[in-house]
Formats: structure tokens, C-alpha cells, sequence
């Protein structure tokens, strides 16, 4: 079996090594010819410029291993036997510990002053939001979640934090020094940043469409970032790891 991957950012440079190191007939994608001898391409979707290039030349009904941070389209599915690593849970629970990780990392890296006692925010309560708040709390920071469902706020409870409605969430938003957004709906907006105070944090984790207008907090003044796929930025490796694990799960035990 021969596999052809592009180095779309750092953690595929690790994921080929590991996969060399372990025996699998693998090599670079540079022009998209390479794409023609292949059986398996490793790729991140959606496609960069060399995946573009050369899947047109991968043969039908080739393995399609992706890193997908948008839903796989059927067209795909339909041409190459598709394995989305984010069907894996094992895999996103561990590519969100890796993220949250990051997120942490990010904000002690800009803001001036300790997490510890500080009030945070954390807005969706999906695997990311889990993820951070329980490192948060972990860190002794006093950490609200804003959730739409109760099954959210409830479960933010039981790790420590406070659960709040997102309905609610303007009145309460000049309360917090440091904010995360893990949810891709747009949930910090002009309305939201009005309420938010000039020395507050604010990171964006998501991915698209966002959900922190971070254009529009700057011109208030707030400083505010986007974050999206720290994995592949704050802990390329860990990462690299965590995908050929699941590419072996996902193959029932086996390597390429």
C-alpha cells in the first residue's frame, strides 16, 4: 500500500515521520503527481493548494484519510473510501484536550495577570468548552459557562463552574477579565462586545463561520484573537500522535 500525504501544516510533518518510522510506504506530496502511484492520500479538508492539485489524479475507490475541519463532501465519500478522523471519538476528545491546552497557553501568554482567582468566561459547552473548563477550574480561576441547553449548564456545574444561559449572558459579560468562545454560532457580536469591559481577554476558538466577531472588538478597543486549530500550532506532535493512533484504530489495529 503506498501513501502519499501533504504537509498542510506541522502536524502532518509529524504524522510522516511517525508513519515512516513505523514502516509505511509514504511520501510527500509536492506537485500532485505523486497522487498517481498512491493506494492512500492523508490529507487536511479543505484541500490546500498541492491536495487540489493532485486529487484528480488519485484513482477511485483509493483511501481518503482526512483531517476535516468541515463536513466531508458526499461527492468524496462517493469517489474514495473516506476515513474522517473526526469520526473517531477518541480522536476529538484528545485533539480538544490538545485545543483547550492551547487556549490556556495562549491566554497566559498575553494576558497580564494570573488565571488563578480571575473571573473567565467560556461560551458553548461542547467538547472544547468540557475541556477548558475543567482545566480552568483545575487552575482555581472562577469559571461561568454560558450554554443554550440546561444539559449544558448543568454539566458545567458538576465540574465546578457556573452555568448561565447564553440568553442571559450580556448582563453578566462586564463581569469577565478573560473570555473564550468555543462555539462556531456567532455569539459575541457589537451587542455582546458593548457589554464587554476595554481590559477584558477575549480568544476565538472556533472555526467557521466564528463565533467572536474579532474585527469588531478591536475597533472597541478589546483585545481579541482567534485561536482556530491550536493543535496544529501549540502542539503539532502531541497531535501527530493523537491522528496515527486513530488512523490504527480506525484501520482495526493495523498501520498503512
Amino acid at each position: 500500500m503506498r501513501a502519499v500525504i501533504s504537509f498542510a501544516d506541522d502536524r502532518f510533518t509529524y504524522l510522516y515521520k511517525i508513519l515512516k518510522e513505523t514502516g509505511s510506504d509514504i511520501t510527500e506530496a509536492k506537485t500532485g503527481a505523486e497522487f498517481l502511484l498512491a493506494d492512500t492520500a492523508i490529507l487536511k479538508y479543505p484541500f490546500d493548494s498541492v491536495s487540489e492539485a493532485g486529487i484528480s489524479n488519485l484513482k477511485a475507490g483509493s483511501r481518503l484519510i482526512l483531517m476535516n475541519a468541515k463536513p466531508v463532501p458526499e461527492a468524496l465519500r462517493e469517489k474514495y473510501n473516506v476515513i474522517s478522523l473526526m469520526d473517531d471519538s477518541e480522536f476529538v476528545e484528545e485533539n480538544a484536550y490538545i485545543t483547550a491546552e492551547g487556549a490556556i497557553f495562549c491566554a497566559m501568554k498575553h494576558a497580564p495577570f494570573m488565571l488563578a482567582g480571575e473571573n473567565v468566561a467560556v461560551v458553548g459547552f461542547g467538547r472544547i468548552g468540557r475541556k477548558l473548563t475543567e482545566m480552568l477550574v483545575s487552575l482555581r480561576s472562577h469559571v461561568t459557562v454560558f450554554s443554550r441547553r440546561e444539559s449544558g449548564r448543568l454539566s458545567a456545574m458538576a465540574r465546578g463552574a457556573v452555568g448561565a444561559s447564553t440568553a442571559k449572558m450580556i448582563p453578566l459579560l462586564s463581569d469577565f477579565r478573560l473570555i473564550f468562545v468555543t462555539s462556531p454560532d456567532r455569539m459575541i457580536g457589537s451587542r455582546e462586545l458593548d457589554a464587554i469591559s476595554k481590559s477584558a481577554y477575549l480568544f476565538d476558538l472556533s472555526g467557521a463561520p466564528y463565533g467572536l466577531d474579532v474585527e469588531a472588538a478591536e475597533k472597541k478597543g478589546i483585545f481579541a484573537k482567534r485561536e482556530s486549530a491550536l493543535p496544529g500550532r501549540y502542539a503539532p506532535e502531541s497531535a501527530a500522535k493523537a491522528m496515527y493512533k486513530s488512523i490504527v484504530r480506525t484501520l482495526g489495529g493495523e498501520n498503512l
